[in-house]
């Protein structure tokens, strides 16, 4: 991977993991969806 790679990879992640600790009433459904197509809940 290359440097532009490792970074979008880095982005996604940070922002799952904003995500996920947020409180639950306050993620929304796009919110969801991409926590789930991360492969962090099922």
């Amino acid at each position: 991977m290359n440097q532009e790679e490792i970074y979008w990879e880095e982005q996604e992640y940070k922002r799952a993991m904003e995500i996920m600790h947020k409180n639950v009433m306050d993620v929304t459904p796009e919110e969801l969806q991409f926590v789930k197509d991360y492969g962090l809940i099922k």
